[in-house]
C-alpha cells in the first residue's frame, strides 16, 4: 500500500500489495484485444481502496505525522510506477516490464491485460515469484507465493479472493492463518489473524466523501489516516 504510512497490512503483506491492485483495469479489457501499455499497472486505484475518476490523493498518517501524495493516470495506474519501469518485451499479447529497486529489480509479466506474475530479486533478499489466477470474468481469485531455494521456486503460501455482488468481500489465506474483510465500498473493515491458538481482530471504520471513497480511517475507533482526494 502506501510507502511510509501505517496502513496496517495483514500478516501476509504480499497479499494485499498484489491481488488487490489488479481490480482496477479488469473490466475494460477483453481477451486478445490490443492493450495500451499505460493501462497495465501493479499499483492502481483498487490497491489504494479508491474508485471513480481520481487524479490524485494526499494521504496523511495521524500517528506518524507523515503525508504522501500519489497521482494516477486515466486508467487508474499510479504514475510513479509508469515513470520508473521500462518495457522489456511485448509480443503476442504478452508484455514484460522491469522496474529497478534499491536492491535489484522487479519483473512484471502481463498476458492479454492481466498480470500473470511478479518476480523480485537482487541484493540480499530471497528471490520471490507471485503467480495470479483469474475467474472467467477476469477477476483475480488466487495468488500463490513462491520463494527460490537453490535453482527452484518453492510454494510458500496461497491466498484466495471471494466476491459478493460483484465486489471483493474477503481475502483468506489457504492455511487459515488470516482473513481480511471488505465492504461494498472496497474498504477494508477487519483483519483476523490466528496465532498459537489465539484469534486477533483489528477493525476499521471510515468517514466517506460524496463519491463513496473514504477520507478518514479509524482503527479501533481511533483516527489514524486522512485523505484529500482530487477528482478529474
Amino acid at each position: 500500500m502506501l510507502r511510509g504510512l501505517n496502513y496496517t497490512e495483514p500478516m501476509n503483506k504480499w497479499l494485499a500489495a498484489g491481488l488487490l491492485s489488479l481490480g482496477c483495469t479488469m473490466f475494460a479489457l477483453s481477451q486478445n484485444a490490443p492493450v495500451d501499455l499505460d493501462s497495465l499497472g501493479y499499483s492502481t486505484l483498487a490497491d489504494f481502496e479508491l474508485h471513480g475518476k481520481v487524479k490524485a490523493v494526499r494521504v496523511c498518517s495521524l500517528v506518524t505525522d507523515y503525508c504522501e501524495t500519489l497521482e494516477f493516470n486515466a486508467y487508474g495506474v499510479e504514475l510513479q510506477e509508469i515513470r520508473n519501469r521500462k518495457l522489456v518485451s511485448s509480443l503476442d499479447g504478452t508484455v514484460v516490464f522491469e522496474t529497478p529497486t534499491n536492491h535489484g529489480r522487479i519483473l512484471d509479466t502481463y498476458q492479454d491485460g492481466l498480470l500473470l506474475s511478479r518476480e523480485e530479486e537482487g541484493g540480499d533478499i530471497v528471490p520471490t515469484r507471485r503467480v495470479f489466477e483469474y475467474s472467467p470474468e477476469r477477476l483475480p481469485t488466487k495468488e500463490s507465493l513462491y520463494q527460490k531455494e537453490g535453482d527452484t521456486f518453492v510454494l510458500q503460501g496461497v491466498n484466495l479472493l471471494n466476491y459478493e455482488g460483484g465486489h471483493l468481500a474477503s481475502v483468506v489465506s489457504a492455511d487459515g492463518s488470516f482473513t481480511t474483510l471488505y465492504n461494498a465500498n472496497g474498504a477494508k473493515v477487519a483483519e483476523r489473524s490466528f496465532q498459537d491458538g489465539e484469534t486477533f481482530i483489528l477493525e476499521f471504520t471510515y468517514d466517506y466523501d460524496a463519491q463513496g471513497n473514504w477520507i478518514k480511517r479509524y482503527e479501533e475507533e481511533e483516527p489514524t489516516l486522512t485523505r484529500e482526494i482530487t477528482y478529474g
